[in-house]
């Protein structure tokens, strides 16, 4: 049984200690995201993701998370390097890129232990937006990266 925090098949790179997962899930150039909401009530927008159950590698919480999260069943490609200015996202978050296997996106699915989402969209990136709604603040260095991997898909 693969160990907490391994990724499986999806790459070499089986030696990191991760305990929550974001997804970059991109449908040509739209990106998946889900809304949830601040303690003050005010909502954000954030990479489907979170913590990896003991016994799942990266790839089944993805798979996971996605579902739960976006109502959206997606394929897992392969691990990306998570640019070191983030600060969206911590050091124990693993990035993945993954693609929706079908056009369904049926919103959130209920789930006991998740936190609340309010709203799923695909959000366009492109040069001038290239972190389609997440908050500049804490993701304008996933820019470059969501640019290029979107690129490198079409």
């Amino acid at each position: 049984m693969p160990s907490r925090g391994t990724l499986s098949v999806v790459t070499d790179r089986r030696d990191a200690p991760y305990e929550r997962v974001r997804v970059v899930c991109l449908r040509g150039n739209l990106l998946l995201l889900v809304q949830h909401r601040w303690h003050d009530g005010s909502f954000f927008w954030l990479l489907p993701g979170g913590g990896i159950k003991d016994g799942e590698t990266i790839e089944d919480t993805a798979v996971r998370e996605v579902w739960e999260e976006a109502g959206v069943r997606i394929r897992v490609l392969r691990q990306l390097e998570r640019p070191a200015a983030v600060t969206g996202a911590g050091p124990e978050h693993a990035f993945v890129l993954a693609e929706p296997l079908n056009d369904e996106t049926l919103g959130p699915q209920p789930a006991v232990d998740g936190d609340a989402v309010f709203a799923v969209e695909w959000h366009a990136i492109s040069p001038s937006s290239p972190i389609g709604g997440l908050t500049p603040e804490f993701w304008a260095p996933l820019g470059p990266l969501l640019l290029r991997v979107a690129r490198d898909a079409s």
